[in-house]
Parts: structure tokens; C-alpha cells; sequence
């Protein structure tokens, strides 16, 4: 009986076919790699024929997955969240006060306050370092994307761990000749009668939860996908918006209604695996007391 022929190849590889078929290019599955082009194409190529099978379909839109790409990638998810629950596990049992700390926060709005406490935590533990995600969009914690999360919502995720830090208070805001062609409001019910400026960001979001329990429904003027934009339009007078107290800047005017309040919390959280790493405990911990 003729024995089989073993595959050999290395397992490196599988990470660059993973991230070709999720990023669906090779330039995007570069960048998230944090490598060059050509090599993510030289260990595609390489892979594709120590396999002998091609496992993406080159066109115009990208690299799609072949009929046999598509079977290897159910059995590389799999992997893929076997290795980030490997990680995490092993991070967690760190005791070391020395290392990275990614953080994600929701915008510049908060990172300044986020780069005043890594000051001061850095002044006590030099050796720990830290880098920061303002994009506004959610880093998933399971992926190991982030290690923190700082976010402003009213119903943080169950299945990460940490604490509310402050409470966050927004307010409807106008341009003041919008108020003045279609008069001010005295109640949020009156200023519902008006053009809104709609939400339409695909992300988890403060703004989405916002907007679905206060805007439910209805029709706006303008959709947008953040609060800069928010921001932007309301000034242009293309109708009323939500922003932070006091975030609106010139040219806007911040509408309050005593019958109605809009507030959300700003929580530290992080992965339920990562709570006991040191240097992530301790942070939060830091945080914790500089909020009091």
C-alpha cells in the first residue's frame, strides 16, 4: 500500500491565507499584518503550490476564495480563535508590571484624557507601554485586538469585565439659523417636529444606542457614521443632533430639555482572561483611583 504524501508547510503560512480571505486583498491583509506586499504575496504563491491547489480566485474585486479555500478557511476560524483564546489565557497569567497595553478608546475627545492617565501611570511603572486606537471603531477584546476598552455606552458588552468611570451627558444641538426659520423647541417632543441628523454607522457605537432609544424610526435629512460628522452637518444647519455637553463648539447651540436626559456611561473594560495580567489590573486600578 503506497503511503500518502505529507504536507509540509509552515504554519505561518496559514496566518497570511487567513487574513487574504478575510481582508479579501492582498494589499489590506498586508496592512493588517504589519508587513509589505510582496510578502504577503510570496507566502501566498508559496503556500498555493506546496499545496497544489489554488485557493483564492484572482479578479478585478480582489482574491475570493475557491470552492477549496472556502473549506480550509471554516477549519482556519477555528484556529484562528483557538490561538486568541491561547493568547489570552497566557497573558492572563502575566505577573510582570512590564509590557504592551493596546488600548481602544471612542475618539480624540476621551484620548487625551487616556494619555494624561498613562502618564502618570508610566511616572510609577516605566517598563509598561501602551499604544492607542481612536478610529472609533469597537476593537474586539476576543480577538485580541485591544486589551482595553475605554467606551461610552449605557450597556456595556456582558462578556467583558471592568467599571464605570464618570457619567457622560449629551444634548441636542443647532445651527441657530435652523432654530430661527423653524423656532426653538421647549420640548424634546417639539424638537422631534424638526430635520435630525441621522446615525448610520455599521459599528457598535454610543450614537447607535443613542438613536435607538431616543430616534427610533423615523426619517432624517442626513445620515452620517460619527460624531465629527454630526458635528459638521449640524453647523451647515442641515438639522438637530446629539453631541456631548459642551462638545459642539461655535456656531451650534446646545438644546436641553428637563423632561428628558441623555446620558451614558464611560467604562474601563477588558477581556475576563485578561483581568488578573498584572500590568492590566494595575492600569485600571490607576484609573480607577484617578477618577474618584
Amino acid at each position: 500500500m503506497q503511503k500518502s504524501k505529507e504536507l509540509n508547510f509552515d504554519w505561518e503560512d496559514l496566518r497570511y491565507v487567513y487574513h487574504v480571505a478575510k481582508e479579501g486583498s492582498i494589499a489590506a491583509a498586508a496592512r493588517k499584518l504589519g508587513v509589505n506586499h510582496s510578502t504577503v504575496f510570496r507566502r501566498l504563491n508559496q503556500f498555493e503550490k506546496r499545496c497544489g491547489t489554488n485557493l483564492f480566485i484572482r479578479n478585478n474585486n480582489g482574491y475570493e476564495l475557491s470552492p477549496t479555500g472556502l473549506e480550509i478557511l471554516s477549519y482556519l476560524d477555528k484556529t484562528e480563535e483557538n490561538i486568541q483564546a491561547i493568547s489570552l489565557k497566557l497573558m492572563g497569567k502575566e505577573q510582570n508590571l512590564e509590557g504592551n497595553i493596546r488600548i481602544t478608546v471612542p475618539g480624540a475627545r476621551i484620548e487625551t484624557q487616556v494619555v494624561d492617565w498613562i502618564v502618570g501611570f508610566q511616572a510609577i511603572h516605566p517598563n509598561v507601554h501602551f499604544s492607542i486606537d481612536s478610529s472609533l471603531r469597537h476593537a474586539d477584546l476576543n480577538r485580541r485586538e485591544a486589551d482595553i476598552a475605554i467606551r461610552a455606552t449605557m450597556t456595556p458588552p456582558e462578556h467583558l469585565v471592568g467599571s464605570e468611570l464618570s457619567r457622560m451627558n449629551w444634548g441636542v444641538v443647532a445651527n441657530p439659523d435652523l432654530l430661527e426659520r423653524f423656532g426653538v423647541p421647549d420640548t424634546f417632543e417639539e424638537a422631534l417636529q424638526l430635520p435630525w441628523i441621522g446615525y448610520n454607522g455599521s459599528k457598535p457605537s454610543i450614537l447607535a444606542e443613542l438613536y435607538k432609544r431616543y430616534l427610533p424610526n423615523r426619517t432624517f435629512a442626513i445620515e452620517v457614521d460619527n460624531l465629527e460628522a454630526v458635528r459638521y452637518a449640524a453647523r451647515k444647519g442641515l438639522g438637530l443632533g446629539l453631541l456631548p455637553f459642551d462638545d459642539g463648539g461655535e456656531n451650534l447651540v446646545t438644546l436641553r430639555f428637563p423632561e428628558i436626559q441623555f446620558e451614558s456611561g464611560l467604562w474601563i473594560l477588558t477581556h475576563p482572561d485578561l483581568i488578573h495580567a498584572a500590568r492590566i489590573s494595575a492600569f485600571m486600578q490607576y484609573v480607577r483611583e484617578q477618577m474618584r
